[in-house]
């Protein structure tokens, strides 16, 4: 090559490796892709490697294009005027790299070259690149000529066409008011193919859309024969461009619950909503608020634009909805201070039809931090429901330990754990367990190993290595009446637990299965440990 610099010029001994591959002409060595591999590395190597990338354009036509293709991606432009004159030669096996590298780099003097080479183009992928650079370029004064290529060319052409797809996209960006006739034609008609219309929709999201297309464009999102993905790009342009004549229609669907639109609403007409503006939609969401039986997907949704635009005089309509409480009141609460309309709406969840509900609300209150009272979750101990009243006794035990209101607890909890039939209580129990706090976590836990049922001895192993020490303590007190390698080996590891009253139970719990196996360990702490009970109770 007689552009090559000497080898003693570079620093980098990688660089250095990966010229002198290059250089070579042992092509049985170093194959193609070997070679390639060595470009691409070289585009990591920064300033230094720009020579002799440079220097490689020059060499084989393989090697050229994936020089070309790195120089793109370091953005360097001093490949340029190389560049532009391989676009302009018809001849030329590096059309395709230099149009992209052009268009990547921005040259808006490589727009008429651009367009020849569209026009020139023997191969699709050849048009398609040419297409997307015109785009790229925003090439807005060429977009007559795809306009009219896209004319000449035949239905049955433009079926099999990859190109049309960058064609699309093109017009879309360089927002060619004059495709909308034709971007329009080819989205109704019903024998071109789905993704051609779905591309041509997409490109109208940029430009927009005639008044006087939008009956038809209805009559299309509402078709449920259609393939989703294709109403859901029209939807998206009738809710960009055509808001007031389409609100009652996309309302209709939110709600509709047939199988048919189902995954359509999820996917597609949910997404489209969210690029209005919050403020703009506030009709939409007070109807999905005061339906009675809305779909929850379409809840959420309302719920995310609620929470984006923290509009406060929302939280009452968002209070209408039953499952939004029970979901999401709990991030509304850590978004917005407890106001007094808030706690209001707290306290109704405790009266409310759902079960769920209200055992949610006493959670809530109980980790509110200024709330002055247990009067609102003592409503609940009143309450008929089992679980009700076990989610009372543990938000009170969260909020206020054992001494608060102790009379009137230490009363309801035992009305709940007596004259009820196990399934009753085991039922309620693992309901309201995983939220359960404290002494009132352990004493729950205590409960279920009182239970002779198949369930509990997984469920006490489980428990036995809670994050609670009270829950650690009730659940080993009641594994040394049962017998497995399973339990003994849990036990033995619980020795080392950093509670002295957890490693007691393990101690009291090994006794209980006379298990050889265990004696070493617990003469250890009869010998180690720093609690004068642990050494007891080992001894």
């Amino acid at each position: 090559m007689d552009r090559q610099r000497p080898l003693s010029t570079i620093k980098n001994p990688t660089l250095k490796q990966a010229v002198e591959v290059l250089r070579s002409n042992d092509y049985t060595n170093y194959d193609h892709h070997y070679r390639q591999g060595r470009i691409e590395l070289m585009g990591n190597m920064g300033d230094e490697a720009l020579p002799f990338l440079m220097e490689l354009l020059y060499d084989d036509t393989a090697t050229a294009m994936t020089a070309l293709e790195t120089l793109e991606k370091m953005g360097a432009t001093d490949a340029i005027p190389y560049a532009l004159q391989a676009l302009a030669n018809p001849s030329s096996g590096l059309r395709s790299f230099a149009s992209s590298y052009l268009a990547t780099l921005n040259v808006k003097e490589s727009i008429p070259l651009q367009r020849d080479f569209f026009l020139q183009a023997e191969y699709e992928h050849e048009r398609e690149t040419a297409a997307k650079a015109l785009g790229t370029l925003r090439a807005e004064d060429e977009m007559h000529i795809l306009l009219e290529w896209l004319e000449e060319e035949t239905k049955e052409q433009l079926q099999h066409s990859h190109t049309i797809i960058y064609l699309y996209n093109t017009l879309g960006q360089c927002k060619s008011t004059e495709a909308l006739p034709l971007l329009f034609r080819h989205i109704t008609d019903n024998e071109a193919d789905r993704l051609m219309r779905e591309k041509a929709a997409q490109a109208c999201h940029h430009i927009g859309i005639l008044d006087t297309y939008v009956p038809s464009l209805l009559n299309i999102i509402q078709d449920t024969s259609l393939y989703d993905s294709l109403r859901g790009a029209i939807t998206h342009l009738l809710i960009l461009h055509a808001w007031e004549d389409v609100a009652v229609s996309c309302i209709q669907l939110l709600f509709d619950e047939s199988t048919e639109n189902r995954s359509f609403r999820t996917h597609h007409l949910i997404k489209a909503l969210q690029e209005r503006p919050a403020e703009a939609l506030k009709n939409t969401i007070e109807a999905l608020f005061t339906q009675k039986d809305a779909p929850s997907e379409a809840l959420v949704w309302a719920y995310q634009r609620f929470q984006e635009t923290h509009l406060q005089d929302w939280i009452e309509l968002f209070a209408k909805s039953e499952y939004l409480l029970q979901e999401y009141l709990g991030s509304i609460l850590a978004t917005f201070p407890p106001t007094p309309l808030l706690l209001n709406i707290l306290r109704t969840m405790l009266v409310r039809p759902s079960e769920d509900t209200r055992r949610q609300g006493a959670k809530l209150l109980s980790q509110l931090e200024e709330h002055p009272q247990p009067l609102d979750i003592l409503m609940m101990l009143r309450s008929k429901q089992t679980s009700l009243q076990l989610a009372a006794c543990s938000a009170i035990h969260s909020k206020y330990g054992d001494e608060a209101c102790w009379m009137e607890l230490d009363i309801r909890v035992r009305q709940a754990f007596t004259s009820l039939s196990e399934e009753t209580l085991f039922s309620a129990i693992c309901e309201v367990l995983p939220d359960a706090t404290g002494e009132f976590r352990g004493s729950l836990i205590y409960n279920l190993g009182n239970m002779n049922r198949p369930e509990t001895e997984a469920m006490l192993m489980l428990y036995a290595k809670d994050d609670e020490p009270y829950s650690r303590v009730a659940a080993i007190s009641f594994l040394g009446s049962r017998t497995s390698p399973a339990i003994t080996k849990l036990l033995i590891e619980a020795l080392d637990d950093p509670d002295k009253d957890v490693r007691v139970n393990a101690i009291r719990a090994l006794e209980k299965q006379q298990n050889q196996e265990a004696v070493p360990a617990i003469i250890e702490h009869l010998l180690h440990d720093p609690h004068d009970r642990v050494r007891f109770f080992a001894g």
